[in-house]
């Protein structure tokens, strides 16, 4: 019951507040409507990273998954950079660590290339 319950929690919303429910933004909108692609695209942006970070395989994949997760949502895409680097240091491995920071760092500064163009004049304003 407690599964179900934790599922179905983000699903709700009331009166006028927004919540993660889909008429939140298709319905009343109030321009949350790139928050619904982002909502998705950060799960599958954490599997591709936890991928990279622990196998070294899919740096595109992560890297062009990161990359439209920026481009959606910047809130979210900092959320899952915390999240990627908990992930990162997540390991009991502590041997593995310095080559799971690298794989981080890499892709990490692959999307910053990427997405330049759009954080540098947010962030030199």
């Amino acid at each position: 019951a407690a599964a179900i319950a934790a599922a179905a929690a983000p699903l709700l919303s009331s009166g006028s507040r927004l919540g993660f429910d889909y008429d939140s933004y298709i319905w009343r909108g109030y321009g949350v409507f790139t928050q619904l692609f982002a909502m998705h695209l950060a799960l599958v942006v954490l599997a591709l990273t936890h991928r990279v970070i622990s196998t070294g395989r899919g740096y595109a994949a992560a890297i062009v998954a990161f990359s439209a997760l920026v481009l959606t949502h910047i809130l979210y895409a900092y959320m899952l950079a915390l999240t990627a680097g908990l992930v990162a240091l997540a390991d009991l491995r502590w041997r593995a660590l310095p080559l799971r920071l690298v794989r981080l760092a890499t892709v990490g500064t692959a999307i910053a290339i990427v997405t330049a163009y759009m954080i540098l004049p947010a962030v030199q304003t």
